[in-house]
C-alpha cells in the first residue's frame, strides 16, 4: 500500500515531464559526449513554453491554409528558444536553412544592462534587456531540431494525416540531429536512441508506422496535443514490461 501511495505522488507521469530547458541540456550533454542517448534516458513527458507553442500552432495554420509543407529549424540562443525563417515547400516535401547571430549592447547612460539582440537570417526575432550580471561568458547559438509540417489528406470526408515519410527519415538518419519534430493536428517529435538502426534505402512510406518506429528501428516517439505536455508513446516491450510491474505491486 505505501509503495502505491509513493508511486502515486513521486511518479504519476504529469510531474515527469521535463522542461524544454531541460532537453536542451541533455541534447547539448549527449552532442558533447558524441553519442545517441539511451531510451531509460529519455523522460516520460515534455513540456514547451507559451511562445514554443505559438510557432507550433502558427505553422499547423499556415499548412492547413494551402495544403504546402513548412520547416523551421529550432536554436538555442543563450537562453531562449529561436525559430528560424519559415520555408514553405509543396504538398511533398521542404528543406529549411537558417542563420542565426547574438549582440550584446551596453545601454546608454545605463553600464548595469545591455540590449539583447537575435538576428535570424538577418532580421531582428529578439530583443530584451540583460543585468550585466547575467552576462554569458560565451555566447552559446547551438541547432537544436528540425520541425516540418504534413498537411491533411481526404478520406471518407474525413481529415487524415501520415505519420514521418520515408523521407523523413532517410533525412534524419543521415543528420547529426538527435531529435526531429512533425506537426499534423498534434504534435510529434522522434529520438534517436542507442538501438536506432540505419534506414535501407528501399524503405517505402508503407514501411513506417508509429509501431515499427519504435519496435523495429529503434526509435523513442513522443506526441502530444497543441499546447499540451508530450508523453512517451511505449514501445510493445515497455508496454508488456510497465504491465509487469503494474502486476507486481
Amino acid at each position: 500500500m505505501l509503495k502505491k501511495l509513493l508511486k502515486f505522488f513521486f511518479e504519476d507521469d504529469n510531474l515527469r515531464a521535463i522542461s524544454y530547458y531541460r532537453l536542451y541540456s541533455l541534447l547539448l550533454q549527449w552532442a558533447k559526449d558524441r553519442r545517441k542517448p539511451y531510451s531509460y534516458e529519455l523522460p516520460n513527458g515534455i513540456s514547451f513554453p507559451e511562445d514554443f507553442w505559438k510557432n507550433i500552432v502558427n505553422l499547423y495554420h499556415l499548412t492547413d491554409t494551402n495544403g504546402n509543407e513548412r520547416a523551421v529549424s529550432v536554436f538555442w540562443a543563450d537562453g531562449d528558444l529561436i525559430f528560424s525563417t519559415i520555408t514553405e515547400g509543396n504538398e511533398k516535401m521542404v528543406k529549411s536553412n537558417s542563420q542565426v547571430k547574438i549582440t550584446y549592447t551596453p545601454k546608454p547612460n545605463n553600464n548595469q544592462y545591455y540590449t539583447k539582440e537575435v538576428f535570424v537570417d538577418g532580421k531582428r526575432y529578439l530583443t530584451k534587456e540583460i543585468y550585466y550580471k547575467n552576462l554569458p561568458q560565451k555566447i552559446d547559438i547551438t541547432y537544436l531540431f528540425n520541425i516540418h509540417t504534413h498537411p491533411a489528406h481526404s478520406l471518407n470526408g474525413q481529415k487524415q494525416y501520415g505519420i514521418f515519410s520515408a523521407q523523413d527519415i532517410k533525412s534524419f538518419v543521415n543528420s547529426n540531429a538527435l531529435i526531429t519534430g512533425l506537426i499534423r493536428d498534434d504534435f510529434t517529435l522522434l529520438f534517436k536512441t542507442t538501438k536506432s538502426i540505419a534506414m535501407a534505402e528501399h524503405l517505402k512510406d508503407q514501411d513506417i508506422t508509429e509501431q515499427t518506429l519504435t519496435n523495429k528501428y529503434g526509435f523513442v516517439l513522443y506526441n502530444g496535443r497543441f499546447n499540451q505536455k508530450l508523453f512517451k508513446i511505449l514501445s510493445e516491450l515497455e508496454q508488456r514490461e510497465s504491465a509487469t510491474n503494474k502486476e507486481k505491486e
